[in-house]
């Protein structure tokens, strides 16, 4: 049985589709979850810089802490199905040594940011909401490389929502698809039902622009490191 590749980096979010995201581009990872307060508030574009940064250095000072408390090197699984994050080998480098990737979803209609909805009743008058309307999509992404630089960069698209009756609000509302999802919805699953079209960078609405990182890392999905500014 071949031994599991060492994690490329550690992706500071317990988001399942941006771990699906990596799974599918073949790169290995470890996962820290960065639990912060995320920011809503202002451009949506800055709302989703400012978190994404936040994400990651929430995740750079866990893991200084574990080195500090002498507990390194351990990653946590993506879960037991996820075969993209992986557990560090003896050999590999610590936690501490690898780069972070953070990212966060802002979506905002006539500028107002849309964030997860917390009840059912907020989810469909989110959807109420962006019925029949164009709305944006931001996504910011931040690799902070421990001792050598923090990058950020952005990618968004422009969404075309159906206009949606009352039964298919209801519909997804009763899906529970809308929970910690921001703007309430998924286009990836169930959400696809409501989107009449997409204009801009559709990994940018799934929640981990890959243009975006791959502007930050160009080497990334060929096991390069990462550039040093």
């Amino acid at each position: 049985m071949s031994e599991a590749p060492s994690p490329r980096l550690v992706l500071a979010s317990r988001s399942p589709q941006r771990r699906r995201i990596l799974e599918l581009l073949g790169v290995p990872f470890a996962v820290r979850v960065a639990e912060v307060d995320e920011h809503d508030l202002g451009d949506p574009t800055e709302a989703a810089l400012a978190n994404a940064r936040r994400k990651a250095r929430a995740v750079a000072g866990q893991l200084e802490h574990s080195v500090r408390q002498g507990a390194d090197g351990h990653a946590e699984r993506a879960g037991r199905r996820s075969k993209g994050a992986q557990s560090l080998s003896t050999d590999a480098p610590s936690l501490s040594e690898l780069p972070i990737l953070a990212s966060d979803t802002v979506v905002a209609l006539d500028g107002q940011v849309l964030g997860a909805p917390a009840r059912p009743a907020e989810a469909a008058r989110f959807l109420r909401a962006l019925s029949g309307r164009r709305h944006e999509v931001v996504s910011a992404v931040c690799l902070l490389v421990p001792g050598a630089c923090e990058r950020t960069a952005v990618s968004g698209a422009q969404v075309q929502f159906r206009a949606l009756d009352e039964a298919t609000v209801a519909w997804y509302v009763a899906s529970r698809e809308w929970q910690g999802r921001a703007g309430g919805y998924a286009i990836q699953l169930r959400g696809m039902a409501l989107v009449e079209r997409l204009e801009g960078d559709p990994t940018a609405v799934v929640g981990l622009p890959v243009p975006a990182l791959l502007e930050l890392w160009p080497g990334l999905l060929h096991g390069e490191p990462p550039p040093p500014a």
